[in-house]
């Protein structure tokens, strides 16, 4: 996957979760509805990219709220920004 490619699928997955969010906050709750199945498509196009732990990176990226600082044999390595995140993946799991 080219690295813009990747770039516009997480930034169209944080628009759709802010969305939700917003939606939420206004009492329609949209989560349990097939609207909300990109989740699923999201989760097999990552798994069959970069594999289960790969998949668990990304859904750790966008999900929790901490740090984004990946240890790998000793060595932090930053992947705040989302061109980080895929730079690491393609070299761990790509």
């Amino acid at each position: 996957m080219e690295k813009e490619e990747f770039i516009k699928i997480i930034n169209s997955i944080i628009k759709i979760n802010d969305t939700i969010t917003k939606l939420y906050d206004i009492g329609v709750d949209i989560v349990n509805s097939p609207l909300c199945d990109y989740g699923i498509i999201a989760d097999i196009l990552w798994t069959c990219i970069y594999g289960e732990e790969g998949m668990d990176i990304i859904n750790w990226w966008l999900y929790e709220s901490v740090d984004k600082i990946i240890t790998i044999d000793g060595e932090d390595i930053d992947v705040t920004k989302v061109e980080d995140l895929y730079d690491f993946l393609n070299k761990y799991y790509g």
